[in-house]
C-alpha cells in the first residue's frame, strides 16, 4: 500500500503564498522558485533566527508582506535567500552562478545594510540614510527592505531594551521615512505603529490615553458622518465611496510637537474622511459639494493633483468645520481621489512598477521619474559603499580597488599595502570593489609601495598620497599629470657604447637599472622585460633570461630600447 507523501509546512506556506498572487500562481517562473525554495530548505534546515522563528519562517514572513508589491521571481529567490551568505559554502559568486546577477545584486544590499544596522553605530543619520538610498537604488531592494524591518518589529519583544530602542529609532528615523518618500503610507503606518510605544513609551501611552478620552466624550461619529456624505453626493450625481480614518499615534505625536499642541482635540486632521470618485473632474465637482456643507478652513485646502507631491501622490486636501453629525469643536479633514489615486497613495512608487518584460513605455517612464525624484540631490553619482572588517563605512567612486581602499583608511596602510581579502577570499590588486564588499588589508611591517601602484588607483588622493611619498623617498622629480597616456622613464646604459636607453611603459617615470644576470646592456640590444624591485625600480633583463621564469607576472612591466634624447 502506498504511503502519502507530506510536503513540509514550509512548502505549503510558500505555496499558498503564491497561490494568492496571480502573477506567479501558474507561471512559468514556478519550478525555478520552488529550486529557490528548496535551497533555502536545504541551507537553513533548523538554524533559528534573533527572532525567535526559524531563518526559513522568517523569510516567509518578509515575504508575505513583499508579495504585496507583486515583485518578479528575481526578487522573490532574493527575498527567500537573504540570509544564505552567512553559510560560508555559499558565496555571492555561487549565488550569481546558481540564481543570477540580479538576485545577487539584491542579496548583497541587503547584507550590507543589515551588517551595517547591526553592528555600526557610528554613522550619522544622513549617511545612512544616503546609504541606504544607494545600495537600494532598484525599487524592489527598497522595498524588501521595508519588508524585512516590518517583519522584524513583530518580535520586539524577544530582545533587550537597548536592541528595542536601536531597532525603534532605525524604523521611524530611517525606515518609515524612506517608505514615505516612495508614497507607500500604509507600510509606513504600519512601521511607525510598531516602533512608537517602543521609543517614546511614555508619549505613546499619554497619546492613546486622550484618544481614549475623546472616545469617550463624543462617540463614533465618523461612521455615521461618512454614510450621510455618501447619500448627499449620491444625490448630487456623483457616484462616491466614502472611508474614515483616525490620525495614527506617531502622525499625532509629530504634529503636536510641531504645533506645540497638548491636547489632540487641539488637532484640525485628528479625524478624516476620504471620498473615492471615478474621474479626475468628479474630485473638483465633489470639493465644492462639500464646501456647501461645511465650512472650509482657511489656508487647509492643498490641491495635490494639479501639483503632485515628489512621489506622485495625488489628491484634494480640504479641513471642514460645522460639518453635520461632526461635534461642534471638532473639525474634520477631508480628501479627494480616484480610485487610481487611491491605488497609487496605498502602494506609491510601487505602483508603477512593472517587473515583466512588457511593461508599458509609460509605466517605465513614470518609475524613471519617480525613482530621480526620490534619489535627486541626495546620492553621489558613481559611488559604492564597502566596509571595514569591524563594520565602518567606506564610501569610495566606482571602479575603485582596494589599494584605493587602503589610501582611504589611511595613508600609512596604503603605502604597507601587501595584499587585500575581499568577503573573506584573497583578491588580486586591480579588483573593482562592489556594493557591500567587505575589504580587509594584509600589511608590511613597513612601507613598500611599488611606483606600478599608480596605474591601479582610482581616486586622486590615493595617487596623490603615493605620488608624494615616492618623490620624497625616490629622490625622483614628481610624475606628471597622471591623465597623460604614455610617459616614460629613461636611465642610460652604463656601457658608453650602447647609444640607446631602456624606456618603461607605464604610466609614470621609473629609476631603471640593468640586471647582472643576463646583462641585457653587454651589447645586441635584444628584446627586454621589466621586473619592478621592492624599492621601487625596475630591473630590466633580457626576454631570455631565466631568472624571468621564477618573477611574479603581477611584477613584470614592459621595457623597450629607445633612442638617447
Amino acid at each position: 500500500m502506498a504511503h502519502a507523501v507530506h510536503s513540509p509546512p514550509e512548502t505549503l506556506r510558500f505555496e499558498q503564498l503564491l497561490v494568492q498572487h496571480p502573477r506567479t500562481s501558474g507561471s512559468r517562473a514556478l519550478p525555478r522558485l520552488r529550486e529557490a525554495l528548496h535551497t533555502a530548505q536545504t541551507v537553513y534546515a533548523d538554524r533559528m533566527h534573533w527572532t525567535g522563528e526559524s531563518i526559513l519562517e522568517h523569510c516567509l514572513g518578509v515575504l508575505q508582506t513583499f508579495l504585496t508589491f507583486d515583485p518578479d521571481d528575481d526578487a522573490l529567490i532574493a527575498c527567500l535567500l537573504h540570509h544564505i551568505t552567512e553559510d560560508t559554502s555559499w558565496t555571492l559568486a555561487k549565488v550569481e552562478q546558481k540564481f543570477g546577477p540580479v538576485v545577487r545584486q539584491m542579496i548583497s544590499g541587503i547584507h550590507l545594510f543589515s551588517y551595517v544596522t547591526s553592528n555600526n553605530q557610528r554613522m550619522t543619520l544622513e549617511s545612512m540614510r544616503l546609504m541606504f538610498l544607494k545600495v537600494s537604488s532598484e525599487l524592489p531592494l527598497v522595498v524588501l527592505l521595508l519588508s524585512h524591518q516590518h517583519q522584524l518589529l513583530k518580535h520586539l519583544s524577544v530582545i533587550g531594551v537597548q536592541e528595542r530602542r536601536r531597532l525603534g529609532r532605525d524604523t521611524l528615523q530611517l525606515y518609515a521615512p524612506v517608505a514615505a518618500r516612495l508614497g507607500i503610507y500604509w507600510l509606513k503606518q504600519k512601521l511607525e505603529s510598531l516602533a512608537f510605544p517602543v521609543l517614546y513609551p511614555v508619549d505613546s501611552v499619554k497619546i492613546v490615553e486622550q484618544l481614549e478620552e475623546c472616545h469617550r466624550r463624543y462617540g463614533e461619529f465618523l461612521p455615521d458622518v461618512a454614510l450621510e456624505l455618501r447619500r448627499y453626493l449620491h444625490e448630487a450625481g456623483v457616484a462616491a465611496e466614502v472611508a474614515i480614518r483616525e490620525k495614527q499615534p506617531y502622525s499625532i505625536f509629530q504634529k503636536m510637537k510641531e504645533k506645540t499642541i497638548t491636547h489632540v482635540e487641539d488637532l484640525n486632521d485628528l479625524y478624516a474622511v476620504r471620498v473615492i470618485v471615478r474621474e479626475e473632474a468628479e474630485c473638483y465637482q465633489t470639493l465644492g459639494l462639500l464646501h456647501r456643507i461645511g465650512h472650509p478652513i482657511v489656508g487647509k485646502f492643498k490641491d495635490y493633483i494639479a501639483f503632485p507631491k515628489p512621489n506622485g501622490y495625488q489628491s484634494l486636501h480640504t479641513t471642514l468645520a460645522r460639518l453635520s453629525g461632526v461635534p461642534e469643536k471638532l473639525c474634520v479633514e477631508v480628501q479627494v481621489r480616484t480610485l487610481l489615486m487611491q491605488q497609487e497613495a496605498e502602494l506609491g512608487i510601487a505602483a508603477h512598477w512593472s517587473y515583466k518584460e512588457g511593461g508599458t513605455a509609460e509605466h517605465a517612464a513614470e518609475r524613471a521619474r519617480l525613482q530621480r525624484a526620490l534619489t535627486q540631490h541626495l546620492i553621489p553619482r558613481d559611488h559604492i559603499f564597502v566596509l571595514t572588517p569591524r563594520g565602518d563605512i567606506i564610501e569610495l567612486p566606482e571602479g575603485a580597488t582596494t589599494l584605493d581602499f587602503a589610501f582611504h583608511v589611511h595613508t600609512t596602510l596604503g603605502l604597507s599595502f601587501r595584499a587585500a581579502k575581499v568577503n573573506g577570499s584573497i583578491v588580486p590588486l586591480d579588483h573593482a570593489l562592489e556594493n557591500g564588499d567587505i575589504v580587509e588589508i594584509l600589511r608590511h611591517a613597513d612601507p613598500r609601495p611599488s611606483p606600478r601602484w599608480m596605474q591601479l588607483l582610482r581616486t586622486a588622493s590615493a595617487r596623490s598620497r603615493l605620488k608624494r611619498y615616492l618623490a620624497m623617498k625616490s629622490g625622483e622629480r614628481a610624475p606628471p599629470d597622471v591623465r597623460e597616456k604614455i610617459t616614460v622613464s629613461e636611465k642610460r646604459a652604463v656601457k658608453k657604447k650602447i647609444a640607446l636607453v631602456a624606456r618603461v611603459e607605464g604610466l609614470i617615470p621609473m629609476p631603471v637599472r640593468f640586471a647582472r644576470c643576463c646583462k641585457p646592456d653587454a651589447g645586441g640590444n635584444p628584446p627586454l622585460a621589466g621586473v619592478i624591485g621592492r624599492r621601487g625600480d625596475v630591473c630590466v633583463h633580457a626576454v631570455r633570461c631565466k631568472m624571468l621564469n621564477n618573477v611574479n607576472p603581477g611584477r613584470r612591466v614592459g621595457v623597450k630600447w629607445g633612442e638617447r634624447s
